[in-house]
């Protein structure tokens, strides 16, 4: 009997372990531009707080310091913003009432408010590595406290903090599939039925080297050249181009290839 190609069960041959295990890799940080410079960000040390305007007057005196920038001289410059732009197999999400599905606008940049601790609110461009990030720990921000919460369950339930003032219970959308009507009905009729609690665990990927990105802008032709290792090439160009930069995405060549 013939094995199938691909069939269930069936061990799958990695393909980069030998670039990998041989020092022959090809990370974001391998490529270099001339005259390339650095940014280090800034980020909230709070998880959730209204912020003030980020005081940047000590960060621009470190050598080799070019610029400091917040989410204000993003807004000022008239450029973009991020929101979802769908999940798995859900088409179109809708809320508990039918409402469209909430996508919050974000900024690279936050202003007025941080709702995650770690939230990127400034950014300091210098010639060296480390003299942004030396500049970036003398950057001050003002926090002014809110409450928080720090499980999945509390975050849904009724009269929670909200971390959007338009998104009720922190809830972006409900998905149901499959017959509850009958799915009802099986369990009232059940001789025995056995109630379990499960917790999902937070998942992440865990690259070999951080998020990280190279890029430039080439004035003749007006494109954008953006090195970074992540899954999305074609995303990403939406997210830069059509969402953030607002340029056609074809002038955005992104180069997200993994690791080899």
């Amino acid at each position: 009997m013939r094995v199938p190609k691909f069939s269930v069960g069936q061990p799958t041959r990695r393909m980069e372990d030998i670039g990998l295990l041989t020092g022959n890799g090809c990370y974001s940080d391998d490529f270099r531009y001339p005259d390339e410079v650095h940014a280090v960000f800034v980020r909230s040390a709070v998880a959730h707080a209204d912020i003030g305007a980020p005081d940047i007057s000590s960060a621009l005196e470190v050598p080799g310091v070019l610029t400091v920038l917040t989410g204000q001289d993003w807004k000022d410059e008239g450029l973009g913003e991020l929101n979802g732009s769908g999940f798995f197999g859900i088409l179109d999400p809708k809320r508990r009432d039918g409402q469209d599905w909430f996508r919050p606008i974000r900024l690279p940049l936050a202003v007025g408010r941080v709702r995650y601790l770690g939230e990127p609110i400034a950014v300091v461009v210098a010639e060296t590595q480390n003299a942004a990030r030396d500049a970036a720990e003398l950057v001050d921000i003002p926090y002014n406290p809110l409450p928080i919460v720090t499980d999945t369950a509390e975050a849904n339930a009724p009269g929670t903090v909200q971390i959007y003032d338009d998104c009720e219970r922190n809830e972006s959308f409900v998905y149901e599939v499959g017959d509850k009507d009958a799915t009802d009905l099986a369990f009232s009729s059940a001789p025995l039925v056995i109630k379990q609690k499960f917790v999902i665990n937070r998942m992440y990927a865990s690259p070999i080297e951080p998020r990280s990105v190279l890029a430039r802008y080439n004035a003749p032709n007006g494109k954008y050249e953006i090195k970074v290792g992540a899954q999305s090439p074609n995303d990403l160009r939406r997210s830069f181009g059509t969402m953030m930069l607002k340029v056609d995405p074809n002038n955005i060549l992104s180069n997200c290839s993994p690791p080899l």
